[in-house]
């Protein structure tokens, strides 16, 4: 699917408190029978586990309780029904995921370790890699700097390229049985197990001591392998048992344990098909962390989701996609224009391994913790910088290849050497923000292009354009909203940038407060200017309130009735149902003129209630014989609603429209009551 810059999606999820749909969820996911997890806020926690005789707390921690059902009961339904209860920030069941298992220049660089160094050697493309001995000349990592929290099967803590760069938790005392920290971990010297809630962090599948032997072996020791950084901190927290598999409670813990006991950085080489909403409410809550994640090995594209935590779309989140020697994107990688922010090194791999060990695997597992380690190189030299800094900096210095425009935001590979430019002028905020034309589906919002160091320099790296019928009044407003461009610029200073919008399809005139901040290459961002649209709404080409007949031309069914407030309405069969065998139709009494408008639109309001097996139709016809269909309505309503039916296959033509009623001879009910009725459209010449 292509998808153009200016239209660019935002994946968000929204709470879905329908029975049906999280039913629907629930048949792709595998989870632990009966159990729902529950984040509730703290000071509502004691009330809610008092009040609910129909869950078995198995857990209650941090604001996340752990609860069996009955058995029999309905888990849709319970789900639906948490999500709805005050303070309930989000519920869910415990998700099951399984681990994907894939396959300055020190003196343990060797020519394996193509992602740091690549000379070309073995099919490879020279410098085809994250370009780590020019990031070396600078900072090479440090023990007194970031902690990476290594979210894995943990970590073999005694490999000897790994031992010296392990973290140790310096509030602890080793081995005395005590919880010295009041951490709610007794002895946890150097990390957590969240699979059994102990401190054995033994990796007994090797995945992550793998993914921490990238991040940080050992530099310059003379044995085995070289990490992205030569010296660091890495806490293991171990979320897989030893079979690989993992559950959302002790992912959620797990990734607690990390931000509360100081990791600012988290690698998560692992991923769902499926979205849970209580991981994403829990990486949602440690926004202070870099969260680094592998984008999956399914191969596919995941800008609308398929792999979680990949997909989430959290500004503290950075997705990462795998290349290959050659800087083509590995084939077992997951890629997306939006959800994808960089690739990195990922296919032959060769890295640190349990029991003093080193392996060459494959996978977006190995490609994320080439970033991580990144980021803590970056964080070394700019110990100031938040997550968002890092993570502008990683994307908008990567190396842009024509392979891998489709692959991530970047449209590259991660250049860390790049990335640690010192940068501290601020972009221009442009101050021509307009609207620059006007169409029948579209209108182009335009500015001037700055460079990233005010009106000089380079080009400036990103614009974060922000679209809302409400005023954007605050920084906090603006952070809100979904941004529209969301690739990096490719405008150079002086360039007009134009971004084309859909124009609402409505009769009514449509005030757009707009908002637009600039971004460079290492996270300095412009002021956000500010700007008003008044988009004119649609001509109106036919309108009829029902109040008076003569528009329409009905058979000997339809007829009109008074619907309180509303005043008169046409029905089907007024004051009682309709009958079996039904074929009624209501046709307007005159042609309507499209040939001179684009994009058109009927607006009606109507209330159909229909049995299964019946329907009504809009339907239109040129010659008033032959006719089309616009829409078939299968509904049981209530009351009125309004309805939008697109007509921009009729444009160009003079047509009648009608509605009918059909049915078959089985169960009959009240049928189609039609109130206002108006068509519209942009002119063609707009």
């Amino acid at each position: 699917m292509n998808i153009s810059r200016s239209q660019s999606p935002t994946l968000t999820h929204s709470r879905s408190f329908s029975v049906d749909q999280i039913r629907r969820d629930l048949a792709t996911a595998d989870y632990v029978p009966n159990e729902v997890l529950i984040a509730v806020d703290e000071a509502s926690l004691s009330a809610f586990k008092a009040g609910r005789d129909d869950l078995e707390v198995l857990s209650a921690r941090d604001g996340l309780l752990r609860a069996r059902l009955a058995d029999g009961e309905d888990l849709a339904e319970k789900i639906a029904e948490l999500r709805s209860s005050p303070g309930v920030k989000a519920a869910d069941v415990n998700q099951i995921i399984y681990l994907q298992d894939d396959g300055s220049k020190p003196d343990d660089l060797s020519s394996e370790l193509w992602g740091l160094h690549n000379t070309g050697r073995n099919g490879g493309a020279a410098g085809a890699d994250i370009n780590a001995l020019g990031a070396w000349n600078e900072v090479t990592g440090t023990r007194d700097g970031a902690v990476i929290a290594v979210i894995d099967t943990g970590v073999d803590i005694h490999h000897p390229d790994l031992a010296a760069n392990i973290w140790v938790n310096e509030d602890e005392i080793p081995g005395n049985g005590v919880d010295d920290d009041g951490n709610g971990v007794v002895d946890d010297v150097n990390g957590y197990n969240a699979v059994d809630d102990n401190v054995d962090v033994v990796d007994r599948r090797g995945h992550g001591t793998h993914v921490a032997g990238t991040i940080g072996a050992v530099g310059n020791n003379g044995q085995g392998v070289v990490g992205v950084n030569w010296q660091t901190r890495i806490m293991p927290v171990k979320i897989f048992d030893n079979s690989g598999r993992a559950t959302v409670d002790g992912i959620v813990r797990g990734l607690k344990y990390a931000h509360d006991n100081g990791a600012s950085i988290s690698n998560n080489s692992w991923g769902s098909r499926g979205y849970n909403e209580v991981l994403d409410h829990a990486f949602g809550e440690a926004h202070d962390m870099l969260h680094v994640v592998a984008a999956g090995n399914d191969g596919r594209r995941i800008d609308l989701g398929g792999s979680y935590p990949a997909a989430l779309g959290h500004d503290h989140i950075l997705t990462v996609g795998a290349t290959n020697r050659e800087d083509e994107l590995a084939t077992f990688s997951n890629y997306g224009s939006f959800a994808v922010d960089v690739t990195a090194p990922g296919r032959d791999i060769h890295s640190t391994w349990p029991g003093a060990a080193y392996k060459t695997i494959s996978g977006t597992s190995m490609a994320a913790p080439h970033v991580a380690g990144a980021a803590a190189l970056l964080a070394q030299k700019f110990p100031e910088a938040d997550s968002r800094e890092l993570k502008a900096r990683l994307i908008y210095n990567s190396d842009r290849k024509t392979e891998l425009q489709e692959s991530s935001r970047s449209g590259g590979r991660i250049n860390v050497g790049r990335a640690l430019e010192v940068d501290e002028t601020a972009p221009a905020a442009p101050n021509d923000l307009r609207v620059k034309e006007l169409g029948s589906q579209f209108f182009t919002v335009s500015w001037t292009a700055p460079g990233d160091d005010g009106w000089c320099g380079h080009r400036a790296s990103q614009f974060e354009f922000k679209l809302s019928t409400e005023p954007i009044e605050s920084v906090e407003d603006f952070e809100k909203l979904p941004n529209r461009t969301s690739r990096p610029s490719e405008a150079e200073v002086g360039d007009i940038v134009s971004l084309r919008q859909f124009r609402p399809r409505t009769s009514e005139d449509t005030t757009y407060y707009a908002a637009l901040r600039v971004t460079d290459n290492v996270g300095n961002r412009s002021e956000i200017k500010h700007a008003t649209f008044e988009i004119p709404g649609f001509e109106v080409l036919f309108e009829d309130d029902m109040e008076v007949k003569g528009n329409w031309t009905p058979d000997d069914n339809f007829g009109t009735e008074q619907a309180g407030e509303r005043g008169t309405v046409w029905s089907d069969s007024p004051g009682k149902p309709y009958p079996n065998n039904a074929n009624s139709t209501l046709t307007s009494s005159k042609f309507i003129d499209l040939t001179k408008h684009e994009n058109c639109v009927m607006e009606v309001d109507y209330m159909v209630d229909v049995s299964p097996g019946d329907s009504a139709y809009v339907e239109w016809s040129e010659d008033g014989e032959n006719w089309g269909t616009v829409s078939q309505v299968f509904a049981q309503d209530k009351d009125f609603r309004s309805t939008r039916f697109d007509l921009s296959d009729l444009s160009g033509k003079s047509v009648q429209f009608r509605f009918r009623l059909w049915s078959d001879d089985e169960t009959v009910r009240d049928g189609v009551k039609i109130d206002r009725v108006r068509v519209i459209g942009a002119p063609a010449n707009e």
